[in-house]
């Protein structure tokens, strides 16, 4: 098992820049029937998309209920490595309270699992769409949550790229419930004069969006 903030040298085979992860790492993998030596018991499935999986799952030694994405390394390095970092390496550097938070990743040639905590509140666009009133105090606690979120994420450096009401998780199912950024998946760090383009790869200095400013923009829109 690797220990937190490793200075190991970066994988070649999966492309992993170990000493940037900031959360146990471990050289394997647990399966969907529970091994033995992971310390996890999957259960059932509650998202996926075009790469990845989410299950729940338990802590074995407490019962702690977690989430855990698995993500097709093969499919996600071949597709996206060229225009994104690790999910994983990113989220691990972030320290926010509503940035959904990773504990630990395991971790082969063919597949990935980011253990993280469980958020059971589902997606900010349902809770939306399910409410017969959605006030505009509603909205803007939520906005102002979103911005302050991506104010945080923008003074790390970090571009999300992929800002969208199913990415805003309510934490559970209250009326009152915080609402956390998931799905780092298209993140990018992005430093002082770099240039990048968006998942569709134009240049975002061309094709600007509110969901793409660069860090220095940010103070300026809110």
């Amino acid at each position: 098992m690797g220990s937190s903030c490793s200075t190991s040298r970066k994988e070649e085979s999966t492309g992993i820049n170990e000493h940037e992860l900031c959360v146990p790492y471990h050289k394997s993998h647990p399966t969907v029937s529970s091994s033995k030596t992971c310390g996890y018991e999957f259960a059932y499935k509650i998202g996926d998309g075009a790469f990845s999986d989410v299950r729940v799952a338990y802590r074995k030694n407490n019962r702690e209920k977690v989430a855990i994405k698995e993500v097709n390394m093969a499919y996600y390095v071949k597709e996206y490595a060229n225009e994104s970092q690790f999910e994983f390496n990113i989220l691990s550097q972030l320290h926010h309270p509503d940035i959904i938070k990773i504990y630990e990743v395991f971790y082969s040639k063919k597949v990935y699992y980011m253990v993280t905590e469980l958020l059971l509140g589902g997606e900010l666009f349902d809770s939306i769409c399910e409410r017969e009133h959605y006030t505009e105090g509603d909205a803007r606690k939520i906005m102002r949550t979103a911005t302050e979120t991506l104010r945080y994420c923008h003074s790390q450096k970090v571009i999300h790229r992929d800002i969208k009401p199913e990415n805003l998780i309510l934490h559970d199912k209250s009326r009152d419930a915080t609402i956390k950024l998931i799905d780092f998946g298209f993140a990018r760090v992005v430093h002082e004069g770099q240039t990048f383009t968006d998942i569709r790869g134009q240049s975002v200095s061309q094709h600007p969006s509110p969901c793409l400013l660069p860090p220095c923009l940010l103070p300026a829109t809110i």
